[in-house]
């Protein structure tokens, strides 16, 4: 049996709306890197997550620039990450963390959903399992796009997360694998984040294939969280998990990235007559409305 970590009696509470106030930087419109000089306050951060793919083809491109090109794709498609520079391979948000569109500026979308399987957790019962892209698309929505940047990252700026990517050469499919497990105990237990990237056969494969691939990758991430979660004496409550993938033609490079840059929010993204901590309270569709944000074009 998993051994409940409340016996160890940390003085420790996990205070969402703390961690929020202690999440703002420096400028008004561009959000910055955890521990970037300027936050008001700077002792808590904001994680976002997001995936992406491109590819670009070879000609007139050597091999660094066929590299750079298409990793700077995959960062402004989607939720837009264009020229920043992000370090590092974080695994956990700790007490000090709030993960965008779940703890802060809730995903609408997350109080529908269905789990798409149960993972069993030794000793803890069932894990429900749900889908990653509320998640992925409310940090499009607090970025937005590269047509209609929202709250974008400062260009240029330094910031640490993890960040996984691969690339490769065609006939090939590129994936990555996203997943965030909630415990069931946030003041004594981190956030768990798994990042992967592989490679998937070639031009003698189609579609159905790379899915079925990729449904039993995702059990087997599943999996890994469990027993991790039974390594720490973590309880999970519940996981999200998501991937992404693209074929590569012959002739072209392929990327694909998973990443979480750790942030201090920008400072606009507080509505007007609110505070940090109010962030904890709205629906990303309240958000939205009360910093006076147009609809993203899908």
């Amino acid at each position: 049996m998993i051994r409940i970590m409340e016996e160890l009696d940390y003085d420790v509470h996990y205070d969402v709306a703390k961690v929020a106030e202690g999440a703002i930087g420096g400028d008004p419109n561009f959000c910055m890197g955890y521990m970037n000089p300027g936050a008001i306050n700077g002792n808590g951060y904001v994680v976002a997550l997001k995936m992406s793919s491109d590819s670009v083809s070879l000609n007139n491109l050597d091999t660094i620039s066929q590299i750079g090109v298409a990793y700077k794709r995959c960062a402004r498609n989607d939720a837009y990450m264009g020229q920043v520079n992000l370090h590092g391979c974080s695994h956990y948000i700790g007490l000090n963390g709030a993960l965008w569109g779940y703890d802060l500026v809730r995903n609408d979308e997350l109080d529908t959903q269905k789990p798409i399987y149960l993972q069993p957790q030794q000793g803890a019962g069932e894990i429900p399992v749900y889908d990653l892209k509320p998640l992925l698309k409310a940090t499009e929505r607090l970025f937005g796009t590269v047509d209609e940047q929202r709250f974008p990252i400062m260009p240029g700026a330094h910031v640490i997360g993890c960040n996984r990517m691969i690339e490769a050469h065609g006939p090939v499919w590129v994936w990555s694998v996203m997943a965030v497990a909630i415990p069931n105990n946030r003041d004594v237990a981190a956030v768990m984040l798994w990042h992967d990237t592989g490679l998937f056969g070639n031009d003698t494969n189609n579609e159905n294939d790379m899915i079925g691939y990729m449904d039993g990758l995702l059990r087997k991430v599943t999996y890994g969280i469990a027993l991790t979660g039974k390594d720490q004496q973590v309880i999970y409550d519940k996981i999200y998990i998501g991937c992404k993938y693209l074929f590569v033609e012959h002739g072209s490079l392929g990327c694909t990235i998973a990443c979480a840059p750790n942030l201090y929010l920008a400072q606009r993204c507080i509505p007007e007559s609110m505070t940090p901590a109010d962030l904890a309270t709205l629906t990303l569709s309240q958000w939205e409305e009360a910093v006076n944000l147009p609809n993203l074009m899908d």
